[in-house]
């Protein structure tokens, strides 16, 4: 499981935490005891609060390759496609960085394991992306 799947599971289960929390908070209100009804709904507004800020985050591109468990080049491509939320800092040497929250993730697919270092190069994916780039340049 990548990085990325992880988080989104944990992010799934943070909010529906916030749910609990607004729900928890509906009998206080009411039955008059407002104070503890804030203090729930307080909790699941900064909760909120944080998951969008960790979803709106940017990346730089190596880190968002750990994340997702796709390669880099892979996400410049989806990203130079439209596909991808990006975007670069000022600056002829700005570097591309993606929105954490528009990141694939890949399948429960397991990263392969070499030597003690995770790869997560596709050389199948790797090889029809530059047979379709040869094909398109010569037809």
């Amino acid at each position: 499981m990548t990085i990325l799947a992880q988080n989104r599971s944990l992010v799934d289960r943070l909010r529906a935490l916030v749910g609990a929390w607004r729900l928890r908070a509906e009998p206080f209100a009411d039955h008059h005891c407002e104070a503890v009804a804030a203090v729930y709904n307080r909790l699941a507004s900064e909760v909120e609060a944080e998951l969008r800020a960790w979803d709106s985050e940017a990346l730089p591109i190596q880190d968002a390759a750990a994340e997702s468990g796709y390669s880099a080049e892979h996400l410049r491509r989806l990203a130079r496609a439209g596909k991808l939320l990006s975007e670069r800092g000022e600056g002829a040497k700005s570097h591309l960085r993606v929105r954490r929250a528009s990141l694939p993730a890949k399948g429960e697919r397991a990263p392969r394991h070499t030597a003690g270092v995770v790869s997560a190069y596709n050389p199948d994916e790797d090889a029809r992306d530059i047979a379709q780039r040869l094909g398109a340049s010569h037809a």
